[in-house]
């Protein structure tokens, strides 16, 4: 029953992954140094990104496990298999939204967050 779980584990990280990759798509489009929430939109940018980072690694591990063991029952390598499909169709995604993301942040000048951030700090130290 190990097995089951792991796997269970494997298709919602697999879910989380797809939303962690359509949240990047969303962000990217919100990176424009027009935006006055630029500071929050970057942090989101960071938090998914490491969410989906970490997604990735655990998913991989139990995958790769699961794919090597060789005592593994014919139904449940047939759902390996399945879910390792999902898995590098999910992980193409994030890929692809996590480079959008970054050449997009990447087209915004430095001073554009300097300026996001010191702006928000004077408003903070002078707004009390």
């Amino acid at each position: 029953m190990g097995s089951d779980a792991d796997l269970d584990v494997c298709a919602k990280n697999i879910s989380r992954l797809d939303r962690c990759s359509k949240a990047l798509e969303r962000l990217c489009k919100d990176l424009n140094p027009k935006k006055s929430n630029l500071r929050s939109i970057q942090q989101e940018v960071e938090d998914e990104l490491d969410s989906g980072n970490k997604l990735v690694t655990e998913t991989w591990k139990i995958l790769k496990a699961k794919k090597n063991d060789k005592n593994l029952e014919a139904g449940l390598r047939s759902r390996v298999d399945r879910l390792a499909e999902q898995f590098g169709d999910a992980g193409s995604s994030f890929e692809n939204a996590s480079r959008r993301v970054l050449e997009q942040r990447m087209k915004l000048p430095a001073q554009e967050f300097e300026s996001a951030g010191d702006a928000a700090e004077a408003g903070a130290a002078g707004g009390g």
